[in-house]
């Protein structure tokens, strides 16, 4: 499929249809930059080695006919197309038509320092800042900025708690191929009280933004994001205490926190900021047309 033609399977799989048109413009770039930034070079690539979640066509044209369905229930044409079935393939047309002409407006654009393409990262919502991409990663991804997202702090899911016990810790870590040894030898999470353990995970660092960047099990080092994958935690910015016979994760955000916020950036979609505005914000970027 064609890199145009596969933006808006993955921008629909990261918003709703009635998303801020500035909004979507924007994560088009990102989109775009970000895949041709994996490609590499290559000619083509699969949708699954790309990385980035999508629907599938087929996905998109029953969801829309089945939002249809609801909207227009009361219609006369509505109630004969439900029980007909027809239109799905109108719906889609009409709907996927309109997503060329947002994603058209960006004119093939994408995010580059020095005629390179950058790495765009985004992420859903913040923990109420972007971390620094210098600091995270190094100084070849210091164009990944910290900004105040403050208002990702509102939104109703910022909060989130996962209770897990040792046990569905240990397992989750085995899952994710992460194994803990102490002295040489592998822990058997099972063996393992609730307050042995907190004695045992210890947080080694975090960045200047409040995501942890690296904790210890034991003698194992490991990241804090995938910690947070493998027990199934939305984010890196996290606090864990002790509730009864669980571990009680805090977590804050949605996501690694490096690059756009999806949340902050439509706030500013919907207060007239324009995509070019937006991105401007989140990456120090040129955004120029494509020519590779």
């Amino acid at each position: 499929m064609d890199l145009e033609q596969f933006i808006p399977l993955v921008l629909m799989a990261e918003m709703p249809y009635d998303s801020p048109r500035e909004l979507m413009k924007a994560q088009a770039v990102v989109i775009r930059t970000h895949i041709l930034y994996g490609m590499g070079g290559k000619k083509e690539m699969t949708a699954d080695e790309i990385g980035l979640p999508y629907r599938t066509p087929e996905q998109l044209k029953r969801l829309w006919f089945e939002e249809e369905k609801v909207q227009k229930a009361d219609e006369i044409s509505g109630m004969v197309g439900n029980l007909l079935g027809w239109g799905e393939g109108e719906i889609f047309t009409r709907k996927m038509n309109r997503l060329y002409d947002i994603i058209g407006e960006t004119e093939g654009r994408v995010l580059k320092i020095q005629g390179k393409l950058i790495l765009s990262l985004f992420h859903r919502l913040s923990n109420g800042k972007t971390r620094d991409g210098k600091e995270v990663l190094g100084e070849d991804f210091s164009y990944l900025l910290s900004k105040d997202c403050q208002q990702d702090m509102e939104a109703s899911s910022y909060n989130s708690f996962v209770e897990l016990s040792v046990k569905e810790i240990f397992d989750g870590l085995e899952k994710r191929g992460i194994v803990a040894f102490q002295k040489g030898s592998e822990v058997v999470g099972k063996n393992m009280t609730v307050q042995e353990f907190v004695d045992f995970l210890k947080i080694e660092e975090t960045d200047s933004k409040g995501y942890v960047k690296v904790l210890s099990l034991g003698d194992v080092k490991v990241d804090g994001m995938d910690f947070a994958q493998a027990l199934g935690l939305k984010s890196p910015a996290f606090d864990a205490e002790v509730r009864d016979d669980k571990i009680v994760f805090s977590v804050r955000g949605d996501g690694h926190g490096l690059g756009m916020s999806l949340h902050q950036a439509e706030i500013m979609a919907k207060q007239g900021k324009t995509y070019r505005e937006i991105l401007v914000n989140f990456y120090d970027a040129a955004l120029v047309k494509n020519i590779d």
